[in-house]
């Protein structure tokens, strides 16, 4: 990436430089030196990190089994969840430190060479983790986790945004392309989905009264204070399932409301609200290739819903059969594969 900035800079051409960094992730194995900037007796879990997980659906349910009793992922002795689980954290800490300081070396470079005060930066991550949260590990199944959910966006452009200041108004990933595109003056394509978010960047403005999170299974709807979670019928053997956390009261998550008789009419309207949302979003087809290693139809996109499509066109039925009556070692594969 520093040869690539360089480059453009001897020939004075603008640029746009996505540094992809493959940490931290598993396997969580970071360089020795920032694997021994941590001590695993010394991590402090995280406070939901003994969550049973007794109100929540039986695929959450599944995949904690998994992480706790099943030792076929633990790679090193002492291999029971207890030292498994404070291993991951050192070496998930490790490779975030390591991440750190290649991103400054990066930094320093635009420093040096006098352009840092007309770069727009902005560090961000596709999705977050459970790093011990909930009793896992690793981003399955936490569409609708706040841990999964909530990811760092960090913003510097010295030209238009004021430093040290941190913003609390919802955004969402969808945001980034058009916000760079006013940023760097270029118009932004008709068919982008996103807020340009400068007012919130430039000074504190709410834009979104809520945002979403999707999976091809369930739905999430986010505000300042709730989250709320629909799920299908078909995944709850018939029944009416959800979820609802006060963030206000249990930033955890350690206490579902959806059966909350005190929550009726709050779940009531923020289900209103994801209909409305659901009805007003617009969505694009890809004309990205199959994904490298998945074998299936021609016509398979990257979108995650072309895994779970049954023969009748419709999502979930069959995919969710095959999963709540498999073992813990076979969910795993199946829910291993559909993110290739």
């Amino acid at each position: 990436s520093i040869q690539f900035i360089e480059e453009c800079h001897e020939s004075e051409k603008p640029f746009f430089c996505w540094l992809s960094l493959p940490k931290p992730h598993q396997v969580y194995a970071p360089s020795p030196s920032f694997w021994n900037m941590y001590n695993e007796d010394s991590i402090t879990l995280p406070p939901n990190a003994d969550d049973n997980l007794s109100d929540r659906h039986e695929l959450s349910q599944i995949a904690q089994q998994y992480y706790q009793k099943n030792d076929e992922w633990r790679l090193f002795e002492p291999k029971d969840w207890e030292s498994t689980r404070r291993r991951v954290l050192r070496g998930y800490y490790g490779s975030i430190s390591q991440i750190d300081f290649a991103f400054g070396e990066v930094i320093d470079k635009l420093e040096s060479m006098g352009i840092l005060e007309n770069t727009i930066i902005v560090y961000a991550s596709d999705h977050g983790e459970f790093a011990g949260e909930h009793g896992m590990i690793e981003k399955a199944p936490g569409v609708s986790y706040r841990c999964v959910t909530r990811i760092p966006f960090i913003w510097s452009y010295p030209r238009e945004i004021p430093s040290g200041e941190v913003r609390n108004s919802l955004v969402e990933s969808v945001d980034f392309f058009p916000t760079i595109c006013r940023l760097a003056e270029i118009e932004q394509p008709n068919w982008v989905n996103g807020d340009d978010i400068t007012p919130i960047l430039e000074k504190e403005k709410k834009l979104k009264e809520c945002v979403v999170t999707e999976h091809p299974l369930t739905k999430t709807i986010h505000t300042e204070r709730f989250k709320f979670t629909q799920y299908l019928p078909e995944m709850c053997k018939g029944k009416d399932f959800g979820e609802l956390y006060d963030y206000t009261e249990d930033p955890w998550e350690l206490n579902n409301l959806y059966f909350n008789s005190d929550y009726k009419d709050i779940v009531s309207d923020l289900r209103q609200k994801l209909y409305n949302w659901l009805v007003r979003t617009s969505r694009h087809v890809t004309i990205s290739p199959v994904p490298y290693g998945v074998q299936g139809p021609a016509e398979w996109t990257w979108d995650l819903a072309d895994v779970l499509y049954d023969d009748d066109g419709k999502i979930g039925r069959n995919y969710l059969e095959r999963v709540l009556s498999s073992s813990v070692k076979q969910t795993n594969k199946i829910s291993a594969n559909n993110y290739l």
